[in-house]
């Protein structure tokens, strides 16, 4: 078996994704070439540890890897994200996932990160075998914060969208596109709302827009006050798996609306909910990973909905200097 880095075709790994990742444990999202392709186009995806496995030519498991610079209780790491982890079942006996993980992290030493993060699964053989790898290297391992729930409006199909009539000013607020010059506002607003996660992610200004407007699906909405930027939302299109039940959605992961009163938050938060919404939508979905306050959610008709049969958990891998963290601890990172 050879362990090279992934040479760009897309198709064959599409094709590899939806082997390894059957209907029951995929989650939420559904990729597509098109998704691949941006992810690879991203700025903060790192080819050199992007690996794939190839048997007699085939790609038979893959691993995509990104660099994070994150702030954990204070102290700043370059970390190695790795995410799309997929294995093709006629070879798991093969344990290529470790072979590429064992290469993955022997480079990443060698280039200076000083951590390896990424989200496993209860029941799920790569998870089991990532943590038993990383303690026989001595690397210091924790897990952090369930993440397997999605704030969503229930109805007997699953997750639908939330209804709101209302115009597109409230109370002196007003709704309109991100755009490429708001950029420094927001990043400030986005490091005041996580300064108090005792994991996030420190925003490069690069990714940053990558994630809000050039990423595929993206979407994006700022609040202004006579004219100065005071919140932000953002969303991607998905696919989620809700019980027996395939949902698309939007997936609001980036809610920055501290600024807002409680009443306002809600009115925003229906009003950019209702304008994200695409004719081939079933409804929103908000995952909870801690970072801010559900509460005006749950005042809207939300509640904590499962989108998976099993506990998925931040596996955080310190290769030197280690933090501890706690198993509740709130985080905030690019986790679609």
């Amino acid at each position: 078996m050879e362990i090279r880095p992934f040479s760009c075709d897309y198709s064959d790994l599409l094709e590899l994704v939806r082997r390894a990742w059957p209907a029951e444990h995929k989650g939420y999202l559904d990729y597509t070439e098109k998704d691949l392709e941006d992810i690879f186009q991203a700025p903060d995806t790192d080819p050199r540890l992007t690996l794939g496995a190839y048997r007699n030519g085939k790609l038979v498991a893959f691993l995509l890897s990104k660099r994070k610079r994150l702030a954990i209780h204070g102290r700043e790491y370059l970390g190695l994200f790795n995410t799309l982890a997929s294995t093709h079942p006629d070879h798991a006996h093969l344990f290529p996932y470790l072979r590429l993980k064992e290469r993955c992290i022997e480079k990443a030493v060698d280039r200076g990160y000083r951590l390896n993060f990424g989200f496993v699964a209860e029941g799920i053989k790569n998870g089991s075998i990532e943590s038993l790898y990383a303690r026989r290297k001595g690397f210091h391992c924790c897990r952090v914060h369930s993440f397997s729930s999605l704030m969503a409006p229930e109805t007997e199909d699953g997750p639908s969208p939330p209804l709101r009539d209302a115009s597109e000013s409230l109370d002196g607020l007003t709704i309109r596109p991100f755009r490429e010059s708001d950029t420094d506002r927001c990043l400030e607003i986005v490091r005041e709302a996580v300064a108090r996660c005792p994991v996030h992610e420190k925003w490069d200004r690069a990714s940053f827009l990558h994630h809000f407007i050039r990423r595929a699906g993206s979407f994006a909405r700022v609040v202004e006050r006579e004219g100065r930027v005071e919140a932000l939302a953002g969303c991607l299109g998905a696919v989620m798996n809700y019980r027996r039940f395939q949902r698309k959605v939007r997936i609001f992961y980036d809610l920055f609306l501290d600024r807002l009163t409680e009443a306002q938050k809600q009115g925003v938060f229906g009003l950019v909910a209702d304008q994200s919404k695409r004719e081939e939508s079933d409804g929103i979905a908000v995952p909870n990973t801690g970072y801010f306050h559900t509460g005006f959610l749950e005042r809207m008709g939300y509640q904590s909905l499962p989108f998976r049969s099993y506990q998925t958990h931040l596996l955080v891998t310190f290769f030197g200097d280690p933090v501890e963290l706690g198993p509740r601890d709130p985080f905030y990172l690019e986790i679609l």
